[in-house]
């Protein structure tokens, strides 16, 4: 469930482009059947992400849904997680409950977000075009981010169909 969650917020973001008013980004729409969302819909609905979202929908948009799942999620695995305690100072669930910004509208179609996910056989400058370039466009810290973003593919397993890549993201070897 992790890593399906995690990787719908992360697909969901990837579509922004810098000077695309109000297109992509954290939005709430993926086009489930590009190759690589492939298997996301079903892993979403094994995991009862629409189910918990019907609860929420009154009162939440979903595209901040997603980003706050997302977000429960990151914090709940991270190694500053303290059960006793979920929300102490140093904990990453109290950095994004703090920083936390609501008012994402969800998107009902999103026809500009083919094709924007990066070409896993062009490498590095496949994902400066995509993150660097736009995505964390703004940020000072934009080649750190990319790093963490790309680390998440550690999470469960890629198949050609659950992935719709076939192929390794890192030599073996390495």
């Amino acid at each position: 469930m992790a890593g399906c969650l995690l990787r719908f917020a992360g697909h969901d973001l990837m579509d922004y482009r810098v000077g695309d008013a109000n297109l992509g980004g954290s939005d709430g729409c993926i086009d489930f059947s590009t190759g690589d969302n492939a298997g996301l819909e079903s892993c979403l609905v094994n995991a009862k992400i629409p189910e918990a979202y019907v609860k929420h929908c009154e009162y939440v948009s979903l595209a901040d849904f997603t980003v706050i799942a997302a977000e429960a999620v990151m914090g709940r695995t991270s190694p500053t997680y303290d059960p006793t305690n979920s929300f102490n100072e140093k904990s990453l669930l109290y950095t994004f409950r703090e920083h936390f910004l609501a008012g994402r509208e969800t998107a009902l179609t999103c026809p500009w977000s083919v094709d924007r996910m990066p070409d896993a056989e062009k490498g590095v400058h496949a994902m400066k075009k995509v993150f660097f370039d736009n995505v964390f466009a703004k940020s000072r810290e934009g080649w750190r981010m990319t790093s963490a973003l790309i680390g998440a593919h550690t999470l469960g397993g890629a198949s050609l169909t659950n992935s719709g890549y076939d192929g390794t993201w890192s030599d073996p070897a390495d």
